[in-house]
């Protein structure tokens, strides 16, 4: 992300907020080329062994998870005469595996090349782990779907073939009593 050279009269803020309100980062007059990492946490629940397991599971739907990126840009010397600037802002978003450098993780941690394999093991595993998750959810509903489906359809065919009987029965009924009110039976 680059939000361009530092104004002595103005402040730009950066703060990462769920749909919940959750703050999960904040940087205050920021200035320059920056990378700006973070992690959600939602996740974690599956990770506990305890007995709303399946609660969780039902709760979970990462197609309605979404965060809001916002950015202010305070205007310190409140004078009359001071109407601010326009800040442009150029900003890259990437999310999931490939949002992680694992470049710049090495070099602020100095890990050794076998210590960043296995960083990047564990990453792609989590990744694997939050789609295994997104895909069971979705099977879930597309299963309940189909059978709900299958349902209608069934119900709605013994009512037309209720109906089909009925209508038979009346026809049958009414040729009946037209051959007899001609005397052809009697």
């Amino acid at each position: 992300m680059f939000v361009g050279d530092k104004i002595n009269s103005q402040s730009l803020n950066f703060k990462v907020f769920d749909q919940f309100g959750n703050l999960y980062r904040s940087k205050s007059d920021i200035s320059g080329k920056l990378r700006i990492i973070f992690k959600t946490s939602f996740l974690n629940n599956y990770n506990n062994n305890n007995s709303n397991s399946n609660k969780i599971m039902n709760d979970y739907d990462i197609s309605q998870r979404y965060f809001e990126i916002c950015f202010e840009n305070y205007l310190k010397d409140a004078s009359w005469s001071n109407d601010g600037e326009n800040k442009e802002i150029v900003m890259d978003l990437e999310i999931g595996l490939k949002s992680r450098d694992l470049n710049l993780i090495k070099q602020s941690e100095k890990l050794t090349p076998l210590h960043k394999d296995l960083i990047q093991i564990e990453n792609e595993i989590d990744d694997l782990t939050d789609n295994l998750y997104y895909l069971v959810k979705r099977e879930a509903n597309l299963r309940d779907t189909n059978e709900n489906t299958y349902i209608n359809v069934v119900k709605s065919q013994i009512v037309i073939i209720i109906l089909l009987i009925f209508i038979s029965l009346l026809q049958l009924l009414y040729f009946y009593n037209y051959l007899k009110t001609r005397k052809v039976i009697q």
